[in-house]
């Protein structure tokens, strides 16, 4: 009777603790762990290496625009005191904020200068090379250089991005409290009147392009248009203060007595 019994049973509970041994087996059993392990980590690992690219690169802009004040408030205080009357601007110490003032586009060009290095690209169809692929060109020609293909290719385009994106502004500091104050802007197309060893304080605002891709939109301010670069950008700021020179570059009167080689 036992023995009839347990052959009539062994195959039915053999057929039900099978799956359960094999399904054991299976969670015992890492192999391909690492395989999946790695699918899953790397897309975090990419996305955080991509955010401290895009970092360093902000990091970098950052310092380029310092420079660029600095160097709108340097042309300023040695501009400011010409006299460019016979461009169609102002005498000694005074200048207008405007771009057709040409005190002002003068220290505009330097912020641009400075800033073209680190700016995005903006193609302009039909337009031959500008200043800027000239200037590099006849940079290498001087030492008898061979140009890099960088200079016709991205020269250019740069500069023109650096145009388009940058923005100068003059400002004045207003003072609220005996322990402090602020800078405000001035109007543009203001005539401007700056006295020997006075104060200048240039402004300047970039809107950098940010290139790397998936986290570039975490950093957005807005996004340019095609006539701009066509692409995200955040802004970057930064101001700085000389002192104006306030006085004509005049060379001294040569002497009268003749020189003796």
């Amino acid at each position: 009777m036992w023995k009839i019994y347990r052959e009539s049973h062994t195959p039915t509970r053999a057929r039900a603790i099978a799956p359960l041994s094999c399904l054991r087996r299976a969670i015992a059993d890492d192999r391909g762990t690492v395989t999946i392990e790695l699918v899953l980590v790397t897309p975090v690992i990419l996305f955080f290496i991509l955010l401290l690219v895009q970092v360093m690169l902000l990091m970098t802009a950052n310092h380029f625009v310092s420079y660029a004040a600095y160097a709108a408030a340097r042309a300023a205080v040695v501009g400011v005191p010409a006299d460019a009357t016979a461009d169609g601007g102002l005498g000694p110490n005074r200048l207008v904020t405007d771009e057709a003032d040409p005190k002002f586009a003068t220290i505009r060009q330097a912020a641009v200068h400075a800033l073209w290095p680190i700016s995005g690209r903006l193609a302009s169809s039909g337009m031959g090379p500008n200043r800027m692929s000239t200037s590099l060109q006849r940079y290498y020609d001087t030492f008898d250089r061979p140009a890099p293909n960088w200079v016709d290719q991205l020269a250019d385009d740069k500069f023109r991005y650096a145009e388009a994106n940058t923005r100068l502004t003059f400002m004045h500091a207003e003072m609220h409290h005996p322990r402090g104050g602020r800078f405000a802007a001035i109007d543009g197309g203001r005539t401007l009147e700056i006295g020997t060893k006075g104060p200048i304080t240039t402004r300047v605002e970039h809107d950098f392009g940010l290139t790397v891709p998936i986290v570039a939109g975490l950093f957005a301010d807005g996004r340019l248009g095609d006539d701009r670069g066509g692409r995200y950008y955040t802004r970057i700021a930064a101001r700085c203060t000389l002192n104006n020179e306030g006085i004509l570059p005049t060379m001294p009167q040569a002497p009268s007595l003749p020189r003796v080689p």
